[in-house]
């Protein structure tokens, strides 16, 4: 169903960009783009939680803390995808940064640690 939203969407904003002014049956509302985290807001939160946590954390169990930290629905599959791929960004740019570090790898899953 997301899927098909994103593509309606694309299609609205096709329709938009050339002029298209009528009426169309089912037309999705434009909406304003939601800020999920302000200026270092996701990497402070990263650190306060591999900080704290007593095991090394996959960047999927990170990014499940985060949604339960803002109180946001977990079984919304496409919001938790989103914040797990912009807490896999942050965390390979704080690697390069030398602030967290890689601990392992199971299955595919990377699982980072902070450094020390």
């Amino acid at each position: 169903m997301a899927t098909i939203q994103t593509d309606v969407e694309a299609i609205d904003r096709v329709l938009d960009s050339l002029g298209y002014e009528g009426e169309l049956e089912n037309r999705t509302a434009r909406t304003e783009r939601i800020v999920l985290f302000y200026r270092n807001e996701l990497r402070g939160f990263i650190l306060k939680e591999l900080r704290g946590s007593d095991r090394p954390l996959s960047t999927r169990e990170l990014a499940e803390r985060i949604c339960g930290a803002e109180g946001k629905a977990m079984p919304d599959k496409r919001l938790l995808s989103d914040v797990v791929k912009r807490a896999s960004k942050a965390l390979r740019m704080m690697r390069l940064a030398k602030l967290v570090a890689v601990s392992h790898y199971e299955r595919s899953t990377c699982f980072w640690q902070a450094s020390t």
